[in-house]
């Protein structure tokens, strides 16, 4: 290796915090770039999610400067009734994408990261990597590093739907292009909204985000199909903090339907890079439902994106169906576990299990189509 990469392992929160500026200088110029990989989000979430978790934050240095960095935390789970140590991306499963960061995509650092983890970091009999986009430099080099240390993997693929705002130039050509009955049924629910009562769309953007946004978000939830979103209070704190960490940096994105005054629906990102992703959505189901209110707040979202130049709207995880009725163009991420030749009591739990189970899965589908 041409380079001198050393490695040190953050283990409690305070000294994360003290990361913050070389943290925000290497994720610029890391080519795996997302909200949920700055230091604002992980701080958010271990002052909530995180309070007992144990931290690993593997970090990769060349002296004094910051080349990488691999943020995982150790947890217990049981399996076939035995406790096992799994060694776990950081904030999973509240994030909706991960990954390594390396300065200028440092490769050196990237191998010194990933050596550490396999054959020093210990405490684990499992590696959980989640939400890792196959387009990004590390994803396919530490797939393959593992499969040749003779590591046994489980995979399970998924899409993210995205609209590229750059590419389709404007809503009118987006909207041409879109299937005929899915155009039929925006202008449907258009002219439906008027029959609901007085109706708006209001935006809440960095520092306009408040509690009382959260709030709002939670009357909706309380009817919706995710009644128990933002009611826990790991939720809750989550929220604040990224109210707190987020509010200068004006990424908190916000959009809010109301019916006569009420909030009805919404939909609640990030707004980062100028791309923004739409962590969660919801409306109230008790609405008539002959008017598609999710779908119409949807199309007010896309047309903004537009409006503002923006570069694309991300749907984040998930490939239902409803994402493909507004576009066809995905990114592959991969959630993978991955266990050490000769544990096998750790390989029949997290990888042969799962891939029997899958094909079970598949052979039921099959038979009953």
């Amino acid at each position: 290796m041409s380079q001198n990469i050393t490695i040190r392992e953050i283990t409690d929160i305070k000294s994360f915090e003290a990361l913050r500026e070389q943290w925000d200088t290497l994720i610029e110029s890391s080519p795996t770039q997302d909200a949920f990989l700055t230091w604002e989000w992980f701080h958010a979430w271990l002052k909530s999610y995180g309070k007992n978790a144990k931290i690993r934050i593997f970090t990769a240095w060349e002296n004094d400067t910051l080349m990488g960095a691999a943020p995982f935390m150790t947890i217990q789970q049981k399996k076939l009734g035995l406790p096992f140590r799994i060694l776990r991306t950081l904030s999973a499963p509240e994030c909706d994408a991960s990954g390594f960061l390396l300065k200028n995509g440092n490769e050196a650092a990237l191998q010194a990261l990933l050596d550490h983890i396999v054959t020093r970091s210990g405490g684990w009999n499992a590696l959980e990597f989640n939400r890792y986009a196959m387009n990004n430099l590390e994803t396919r080099v530490i797939i393959d590093d593992l499969k040749k240390r003779g590591f046994d993997l489980h995979e399970i693929s998924h899409k993210h739907f995205y609209v590229p705002y750059t590419t389709i130039g404007s809503w009118d050509n987006y909207f041409k292009a879109i299937n005929s009955n899915f155009r039929r049924k925006l202008k449907k629910t258009e002219q439906g909204m008027a029959t609901l009562g007085a109706y708006s769309v209001k935006r809440f953007k960095g520092k306009d985000v408040t509690w009382e946004t959260v709030e709002a978000i939670i009357e909706v939830n309380r009817h919706s199909s995710f009644p128990n979103i933002c009611n826990s209070e790991e939720d809750q704190t989550l929220h604040k903090e990224l109210i707190k960490a987020m509010a200068d940096k004006g990424w908190m994105d916000v959009y809010i339907l109301f019916i006569d005054d009420k909030p009805s629906a919404y939909l609640y990102g990030f707004l980062y890079n100028n791309s923004m992703g739409y962590w969660r959505v919801g409306f109230d189901r008790r609405i008539d439902s002959s008017v598609a209110v999710g779908v119409y707040l949807l199309s007010q979202v896309i047309k903004s994106g537009f409006d503002e130049n923006q570069k694309e709207l991300d749907f984040l995880r998930g490939d239902e169906e409803y994402k493909n009725r507004w576009t066809d163009a995905y990114r592959d991420y991969v959630n993978f576990k991955a266990v050490p030749a000769g544990r096998l009591l750790s390989r029949l739990a997290f990888t042969w299990a799962p891939k029997i189970n899958s094909t079970l899965k598949g052979w039921f589908k099959r038979d009953h189509e």
